[in-house]
């Protein structure tokens, strides 16, 4: 199928004061697309007649959801909402986007795998998901509901996504940095940091060319955790020390995958794969926003100390 005319399109986005769906909302802008963001407040997509109506206002060509329960402890102990938040909110979403003739792009995750498989082998669209937490259950029983309701559809896995808003490692890591003391940090997870406003871009390419089914999209090549937080703490320019553990000595509510690792195979087999290696976008980041996220923090760090 030949790409839409971008200009024609009408996007609305869901999520789109989260991470992701801020910086989706800035690139598409910044293209001269006609953008419609909606956060929880404009749009809860866990209520159909909402759904319908915004989508009657709009009158989108392409719905993207960006919008998800990612807290994975906060799923583990919440099953219910993670089930009604990340898939029965993509079921909706679907049911209305298709008889409707709206492409419906879905984000989805690496925890859709268990992780079990040896780094640093990755995995594949062809890979067959097992989830092993809440949270990668109900990404990946969204996928499916996804699926089921419309075939105008691309579900975009990704992972370890940080970025200029919301919570992230990056924040994290400078947070604790800058209050002192030494960081222990886990050695033994395997993932591609991925700058969301990097993401941003892949989706605005497959969205103009249409492609439908399901990619990974991920930053090239791959570390841990201790190695990113090394590499970013290094191009903030701050000395600290940083030590690494297992996932053994920071246990956590949920397990983490040992291997997040996402080959963007099916990118590269159809020549759309434009994700940069994670090490140079984590320093183009840093460029772009280290000095505004170091004020941030600091202020942070201020309005917790008496």
């Amino acid at each position: 199928m030949a790409p839409k005319d971008k200009a024609r399109d009408r996007i609305l986005v869901t999520g789109a004061m989260g991470l992701l769906g801020r910086d989706c909302v800035e690139v598409f802008s910044l293209e001269n697309l006609r953008v419609f963001p909606m956060g929880h407040r404009d749009l809860d997509i866990c209520q159909p007649e909402q759904i319908e109506k915004r989508l009657l206002e709009v009158r989108p060509t392409v719905l993207l959801n960006c919008a998800a329960f990612t807290d994975v402890d906060g799923c583990e102990g919440q099953p219910d909402v993670a089930r009604r938040v990340n898939t029965l909110g993509p079921w909706n979403l679907a049911r209305a986007a298709g008889p409707m003739g709206i492409f419906l792009i879905h984000i989805s995750t690496d925890y859709v795998f268990d992780g079990k498989r040896p780094p640093p082998h990755p995995y594949t669209e062809e890979d067959p998901p097992s989830p092993s937490t809440v949270y990668g259950r109900s990404k990946w029983e969204g996928e499916e509901a996804v699926r089921a309701a419309t075939e105008d559809h691309l579900i975009i896995r990704t992972g370890w996504l940080y970025g200029r808003y919301g919570r992230s490692f990056p924040r994290s890591i400078l947070f604790h940095a800058l209050k002192g003391g030494n960081l222990k940090v886990v050695d033994d997870q395997f993932g591609s940091p991925t700058w969301s406003r990097s993401l941003a871009r892949q989706i605005r390419l497959l969205m103009e060319a249409r492609v439908k089914g399901t990619v990974h999209a991920t930053s090239g090549g791959h570390c841990s955790w201790f190695v990113f937080a090394r590499e970013f703490l290094q191009a903030m320019n701050i000395s600290v020390r940083v030590q690494p553990c297992s996932t053994e000595e920071y246990p956590r509510p949920a397990p983490r995958p040992a291997n997040s690792i996402l080959e963007n195979r099916r990118l590269r087999s159809i020549g759309m794969d434009i994700m940069p290696p994670w090490e140079a976008d984590l320093h183009r980041f840093v460029e772009v926003h280290g000095e505004t996220l170091r004020e941030e923090v600091r202020e942070k760090i201020h309005q917790e100390d008496p």
